[in-house]
């Protein structure tokens, strides 16, 4: 990965940096896309999608106890992070 900062930039670099169009539809219809696969395709669209991403060959996807009781705690926490991860997932949803 190429790290670079803002002041190693000359002028028009750090200009076109900023005036930049981070293509914030183009990712929407990616990500509604993907969304959509795995609604319709379920765990055999996660998979696909861990080793396109990741590089991750992912066998089965086992939800254990321990998994469902860690689920229900955060269902009763009370929290603002966990309060904007709700209101994302809504937004996806």
């Amino acid at each position: 990965m190429n790290v670079r900062t803002v002041a190693d930039l000359s002028p028009a670099e750090r200009r076109a940096f900023f005036e930049r169009d981070a293509g914030v539809e183009a990712v929407r219809d990616d990500v509604s896309d993907i969304v959509g696969r795995v609604r319709e395709e379920g765990d055999a669209a996660l998979r696909e999608f861990s080793e396109e991403f990741d590089g991750v060959a992912v066998g089965n996807i086992d939800v254990t106890d321990d998994a469902e009781r860690a689920h229900a705690e955060l269902d009763d926490a009370n929290d603002p992070v966990l309060d904007a991860v709700r209101d994302a997932a809504a937004n996806i949803r």
